[in-house]
């Protein structure tokens, strides 16, 4: 495990606290990005479902979170693509398909 993944992944935790979420979606992005790249799959995974889910009533309000958001979920879904998990990808469309619709 990275020493710098660590590192955001616990400043990532932080922020959850203190960020308002149209800037903590920013910074959970990139984390799943990072994790994507070092092919850390299960944290991108966690990451994005849990941002998904704790802000999904608030980031329906705003514009340009929704479409931040619409990111997030087209990482989730590479997600699922890098592992194989067909079912699974083929879920988070529908799943988060009010976040996508926007």
């Amino acid at each position: 495990y990275d020493e710098g993944l660590l590192y955001l992944r616990k400043s990532v935790d932080m922020s959850k606290k203190v960020m308002p979420p149209d800037t903590l979606i920013l910074f959970c992005q990139r984390f799943v990005q990072v994790c994507l790249s070092q092919a850390q799959y299960k944290e991108a995974e966690l990451y994005a479902i849990d941002f998904l889910e704790l802000y999904q009533e608030k980031v329906t309000k705003n514009v340009d979170t929704m479409r931040e958001a619409a990111k997030l979920v087209e990482l989730l879904s590479t997600v699922y693509s890098q592992t194989g998990e067909t079912e699974k990808e083929k879920e988070v469309s529908t799943k988060w398909a009010s976040i996508l619709k926007n």
